[in-house]
């Protein structure tokens, strides 16, 4: 029994492990969002499954998530940095990640009729998400009524736009 592990401790580890691996499938409704900012924001919007914070972090802007969630009546769940790692699909994650409901796509008849004298930006081409999500953010503090982005060579509404709108996306 030299270095051997007993085969109903390792099922127990595995099992412990595995249950915070999150890493939604491509048919999914469910979307990881990550950040600070983008997961505050969603909290108040989308239906949230769940939240995961790296297990012993602390920090105030943390609390505050922890403390909608509790408001919310959301559950959080503590998992080491490598399961929220895997299921951001980024190291960039700021130690806390929301399971949640994917975002949705409004009609352009939905933008119009929001407002009197809508803003619409019309996009075309913007593939990369760090200047999606940082189009959406300027357009949101002009007061855009929505963005209009084509259905092919364009970046669409994923997790790294989110962060990358710091937010802005729920608006």
């Amino acid at each position: 029994m030299t270095g051997e592990i007993p085969a109903a401790s390792t099922a127990r580890r595995y099992s412990k492990t595995m249950r915070h691996d999150f890493k939604p499938a491509m048919n999914s409704n469910l979307d990881a969002v990550y950040g600070v900012n983008a997961v505050k924001e969603a909290l108040g919007v989308r239906t949230v499954d769940y939240v995961l914070v790296t297990q012993g972090h602390r920090s105030p802007r943390i609390g505050e998530i922890l403390s909608a969630c509790r408001k919310a009546g959301v559950q959080v769940r503590f998992a080491p940095r490598m399961a929220l790692e895997r299921a951001a699909g980024t190291e960039q994650h700021q130690d806390v990640v929301a399971v949640c409901a994917a975002k949705s796509y409004d009609d352009l008849e939905t933008l119009v009729a929001a407002s009197d004298k809508p803003l619409i930006v019309a996009l075309d081409g913007v593939e990369d998400p760090g200047n999606l999500g940082a189009i959406v953010r300027t357009a949101v503090g002009a007061g855009a009524a929505g963005i209009v982005i084509p259905g092919r060579r364009a970046g669409g509404l994923s997790a790294a736009v989110a962060r990358a709108a710091a937010g802005a996306l729920e608006h």
